[in-house]
């Protein structure tokens, strides 16, 4: 899975670790320590709102701009 695939969310690996729901990726995640671990690690989870601002991003192309 692409770190980011621009127009699709759901296909953002980076979305499923700031949503803490990469669990379900958790067959592709080999020999990777901290490929189960939610982002920001150590961290508390990111705002709703702030989440929901990269899944918008993402969703318009995520522009490097």
């Amino acid at each position: 899975m692409n770190f980011v695939t621009p127009g699709d969310p759901a296909q953002s690996y980076v979305m499923h670790k700031l949503d803490g729901d990469q669990k379900q990726l958790a067959a592709a995640c080999t020999g990777e320590p901290d490929c189960g671990s939610q982002m920001p690690q150590g961290q508390p989870p990111l705002a709703q709102s702030t989440r929901d601002t990269i899944r918008r991003w993402i969703t318009e192309g995520a522009a490097d701009n």
